[in-house]
This record gives C-alpha cells, sequence and structure tokens, in this order.
C-alpha cells in the first residue's frame, strides 16, 4: 500500500483492521452526538426563482451558498428552497447553470424575507471578465484549482490532457492521441517516478471514483521489470496504462462542465490518492444542441450534445456522444487512433427534497499498427477494446433534524481489452521449456521461422458505492462547525483470458532464464475490494476580525485486512483582502493495484 507524506507498507493482523473500524465509527459517532447536543445557528430559508434572459424557468440550475457549503436546484418551474443555519447576516450566493454565465449575488437577512429573482446570461466568450484559464479556489483543499466550462471550450481540447496543460508549470504542447496520455503533479518527474505519480491521483466523476486498478494487460514483470512490461510496437510504443494513471485520452471534454485539482492536502473524503485529485463535474439538466468540430493536423473530432426537459416531474435527459480520429502520419496511414464515446444522464427530482441522478456511458477505442504491406516481418500491433459504466446518485436533504444531507452513491463498470502484437520471426531453432511444475523436464527444439504473436484479453470489472452525510452548520462559542461523515466501499476484479501463449510459436523463447506462460485471469485473480471512513469538521470564525477555516479530518483505509490511518489537516488565514496564509498536513495511501 502506497503512502503519501507519504509512504509505508503495512503488515498488521486482521484483528488490527476489525479495531480500526470500530475505532472509526466510534470516532464519528461521538462527533456527531456531540454535534447534536450543541446549541445550533438560527434557521433561515432562502427561495427564489432562476430565469433566462426571456423569463424562462431555469430547471435543475444549481443555488450555492460557497461559505457554509450548502446547496439545491431549481424544479421545473425554476423555483428553488434552500433552507438553512447561520449566525451571519450577509450571505454570498451562486447561481449556475449549463451554458449559463454563473451569477453572484451578496445577500443580507432582509433579502431572505421574499423570494429572489435571478436572470442567467447565456455565456459567451465575448462577455466581460470571462475567465479562460484555470485559477484558485479554496474549495476541497487549500491548494484547488478549478477549470469552468468557458475555458474548457476555449482550449480546443480532444481530450482531458489537453485541458490540464493549463496546470500552473505544464508545458503546453500539440494535441497528441497517437500514445497514452497521463498526468503528473506537482512534479517533472519521468520514468518509475512519473508511473508512481500518476497512479496515485484520484479522478472522481460526479463524485464516483473511476479506476485504472483492475488493468492487468502487462506480461510477467517479473522477467522485464514494471516499464517493460507493456506489449508495445518497436516504432510506436505501448498503449496501454497498466501500473499507471487513468489515459486521460479516454476522458472527452464534451459533457464536461467544471474540473476542479486538488495538488495538495485533500478532504478526508477522498481516498485510494497519494498525489491529488482532479474532481469533474458533467453536464446535466435542459440544454441547448451543441454540435463541434476540431480538426489539427492528422486529428478530427466532431462532438455532439443535447439536454431534453423531459416535461411534468419527470425531469431531464442529457446526451451526448462523439466520435475521434488520430493518424500518426497522413502519408502511410499505418498507425491510428479511433475513438467513440457515448453518455446519457438522467437527473430527475423524486419528491420534495429528494433527487437522483442517474448516468450511463459507453465508449470504445482502437490504437491500430497496421501490417506495412512492405514489411517482411509481417509486424502489427493493436490495443483495442470497450468499456460499459452505469452510475446512480440519491441525494436527500431534510428539511429539519441535524443532518443536512445524505448521499447515496453507486457505480459499476465493465470492460473488454486486448492487446496483440505479431512479427514473423526468421531465425536459428530455439529453446522451449514449457513445463508449469515443479521438477526436471528435457526441453525440446523448435524450427526458428514463424509468425509469433503476443496477446492479453482482459475483461475488467469495478464497483464502488459511498454513504456521505452533511450536518447543519452549529456553533461552540467563538467556533462554527460543519461536520461531514461517511464511507466507502470499492472492488476491482478482472475477468478475462489473460495471457496467451501458444509454446510452440514463442514470441521471445527463454529470456532471462525464464519463459512467458499463459495466465487465465478469470480463475487465477481474486477480486480485491477496499474499505473507506471519513469524518471531517470544518471549523470557520474570527480573528482579529479576519476570516479563518480550519478543517480537522481523518480517514481510515482498508484493504484485505490492513488498515491505513490517514489525519488530513488545513488551515487558512486571510490577513488582508489579497493576502492569506494556507497551512496543511496529510496523509493518504493507494492500495495496489490487481497488476501490483
Amino acid at each position: 500500500m502506497e503512502k503519501s507524506t507519504q509512504g509505508y507498507l503495512h503488515c498488521r493482523g486482521h484483528h488490527y483492521a476489525h479495531w480500526a473500524r470500530r475505532r472509526v465509527f466510534i470516532i464519528m459517532l461521538g462527533c456527531f452526538l456531540l454535534a447534536g447536543a450543541l446549541k445550533g445557528q438560527s434557521k433561515l430559508q432562502l427561495r427564489g426563482t432562476v430565469l433566462d434572459m426571456d423569463n424562462k424557468p431555469l430547471e435543475f440550475a444549481t443555488v450555492i451558498l460557497p461559505e457554509h457549503s450548502v446547496g439545491t436546484h431549481t424544479d421545473n418551474k425554476g423555483n428553488f428552497t434552500l433552507n438553512f443555519f447561520s449566525s451571519d447576516s450577509v450571505f454570498n450566493v451562486e447561481f449556475r447553470y449549463v451554458n449559463k454565465a454563473t451569477a453572484y449575488r451578496k445577500l443580507y437577512l432582509t433579502d431572505l424575507q421574499k423570494p429572489v429573482k435571478v436572470h442567467l446570461i447565456q455565456q459567451s466568450l465575448t462577455l466581460k471578465d470571462v475567465q479562460v484559464q484555470a485559477v484558485r479556489e479554496r474549495l476541497h483543499s487549500n491548494t484547488s484549482i478549478v477549470i469552468d466550462r468557458e475555458a474548457i471550450e476555449q482550449s480546443q481540447a480532444f481530450s482531458l490532457a489537453d485541458i490540464l496543460q493549463m496546470l500552473p508549470g505544464k508545458k503546453t504542447t500539440a494535441p497528441n492521441l497517437q500514445s497514452p496520455q497521463t498526468l503528473t503533479l506537482r512534479t517533472d518527474a519521468d520514468g518509475q517516478n512519473a508511473l508512481n505519480n500518476s497512479f496515485g491521483i484520484a479522478i472522481y466523476i460526479d463524485g464516483v471514483r473511476i479506476s485504472n486498478d483492475a488493468n492487468m494487460q502487462a506480461r510477467n514483470e517479473s522477467i522485464r521489470g514494471i516499464n517493460g512490461a507493456s506489449i508495445s510496437n518497436q516504432k510506436y510504443g505501448g498503449f496501454d496504462v497498466t501500473y499507471n494513471g487513468f489515459d486521460l485520452r479516454d476522458i472527452p471534454v464534451e459533457r464536461i462542465e467544471r474540473i476542479e485539482i486538488i495538488q495538495g492536502v485533500a478532504d478526508a473524503k477522498y481516498g485510494e490518492m497519494t498525489n491529488g485529485a482532479i474532481l469533474i463535474t458533467t453536464r446535466a439538466g435542459s440544454t441547448p444542441l451543441e454540435v463541434s468540430l476540431r480538426a489539427n493536423e492528422g486529428s478530427t473530432q466532431i462532438t455532439a450534445s443535447k439536454g431534453v426537459a423531459l416535461g411534468g416531474k419527470a425531469g431531464a435527459l442529457n446526451l451526448s456522444g462523439g466520435y475521434t480520429y488520430s493518424n500518426a502520419d497522413p502519408t502511410d496511414k499505418i498507425k491510428s487512433y479511433k475513438r467513440i464515446n457515448t453518455s446519457l444522464q438522467w437527473s430527475v427530482d423524486l419528491a420534495k427534497q429528494l433527487s437522483n441522478t442517474f448516468g450511463f456511458g459507453y465508449d470504445t477505442r482502437l490504437d491500430n499498427v497496421k501490417m506495412d504491406p512492405d514489411d517482411d516481418a509481417e509486424k502489427r500491433t493493436f490495443q483495442k477494446g470497450h468499456t460499459i459504466n452505469l452510475s446512480n446518485r440519491l441525494t436527500w436533504q431534510p428539511v429539519n433534524g441535524f443532518l443536512q444531507q445524505i448521499v447515496l452513491g453507486a457505480a459499476y463498470s465493465r470492460g473488454r481489452q486486448e492487446t496483440y502484437n505479431q512479427w514473423l520471426l526468421n531465425g536459428p531453432p530455439k529453446a522451449v521449456a514449457d513445463k508449469d511444475t515443479t521438477g526436471i523436464y528435457e526441453g525440446y527444439y523448435i524450427p526458428g521461422a514463424y509468425l509469433a504473436v503476443e496477446q492479453i484479453l482482459g475483461v475488467p470489472v469495478t464497483f464502488n458505492g459511498s454513504l456521505d452525510l452533511s450536518a447543519r452548520n452549529f456553533n461552540t462559542g467563538g467556533f462554527s462547525h460543519r461536520l461531514v461523515a461517511g464511507a466507502t466501499v470499492a472492488g476491482s476484479g478482472n475477468k478475462g483470458a489473460g495471457i496467451i501463449i501458444d509454446p510452440e510459436r514463442p514470441r521471445w523463447g527463454i529470456f532471462n532464464n525464464q519463459t512467458e506462460r499463459p495466465v487465465d485471469y478469470s480463475k487465477l485473480v481474486p477480486f480485491a475490494t477496499n474499505f473507506g471512513f471519513y469524518v471531517q469538521d470544518n471549523l470557520s470564525g474570527k480573528i482579529f476580525s479576519r476570516k479563518y477555516n480550519l478543517n480537522l479530518g481523518f480517514r481510515t483505509d482498508i484493504q484485505n485486512g490492513f488498515a491505513a490511518y490517514q489525519p488530513r489537516l488545513s488551515g487558512h488565514y486571510q490577513l488582508t483582502k489579497g493576502w492569506g496564509i494556507s497551512l496543511a498536513y496529510g496523509v493518504s495511501t493507494k492500495a495496489p493495484s490487481l497488476a501490483h
């Protein structure tokens, strides 16, 4: 298990893990019981309507009080009601909607006595003060960087990899779809260090962590090491990201509304990470039809998206899709990359203060090096696959009681991956030792001229679930508290045929006194399951009339009976309007993938 602040290996027994679970539950329960016994703040209510410039209601517009970490969305008539607790007399409110410029309002207590009406104007890059670069915010970390939809559209990106070049310190390069694109944070490392850094970056889409832990597209690492385990082409390299972070080429941009990048200490809510996190919010609700066409040298992409209001209380359906084709060299068309992606998101209010969002996605891709008709060796390499994703998020915001919000999430993903390489060999006879049991055996020789094939078939399966609880703000002395707690479970497995080897047609023969052997993942690789628990108290107040925030969090992750304890502490003090001090300390861990 990798640890950040960052790294040690846990080797403790199962009884220790059980004790860890009990301790976490006791801490969480104690915090909530203590909070319930404390005197709360005044109960307030913000009501209003969100409209466009034609006075048409905007359904599923987001209304947020960022300083209180509470929010809601509008109904099919554009109306909203937001209940919260506070002792403040001034409130900053944000109103967001897809393709509309975000509206910021400062409201006073007297403004809450009647409904507010907000009109959102159409987003345009010609608007004054439109931000087309990454900006720093303190959302889920002291070092968060946010990229909004305006900046995403301005970047003309083919994938998430192009957008993240906006991060400070990143090199701006032309779009590259011919090789895997992974991310590193806070470093310019390469080789093994870059691989470890990327592996420790978590990616969340609408609160659901997407995982590369079930990727096993690699040969025996004991022969070649991790860096040489992937099947590769002699000219174009490899196309798999085993032991690595997620391939950012597989995350299209047409459905992304907002990206938050955490490069420092994250909230205790976020686990399975050692080097940061990427939080992606996708589009939802009714949106106009958008069709875009991008072309850059040998790469072409066409995308389309549309959100439809289903009428009544049926909610809204948001659809998107895209096709991407990239050619490494238009003069020969030997190497190409293709991707087709589709997604569907259905948002609906099931009852008052109860909403649900269901997501479905299907993606397919092909990294292909065709056989050159002039090549007598008949070399060919490809990596292809497809993935089906299902997710659901149920949100309940009780009107009364200690809890302000309860979110229950679940996700499931299943894919198919095939990596293939062939080479017509013409050499001397080869010695073969193909026994897979212990003992002394007599080997044999095979002719040196044959078509050698390397093939790996994987069927990665991942699932995860989460329960997130948020309490209403309350005061103790001069402190304002906001408690959050929750639990997560995640599993990964691989049901593929694995490494397919014909012992009489080996690609490499005896290599480093070893030979490749067939491995059936579906029979030999068990599922790996991780459990996580967290609790955090977000405190705020004033010292010398200046605001401060202090986040005290604790998280425990458990895999195979071994527990990893992770304190997360961060604070910020505003010295002046433009200057502040931020400090943070945290421990984070990442469990090994199946390939490890």
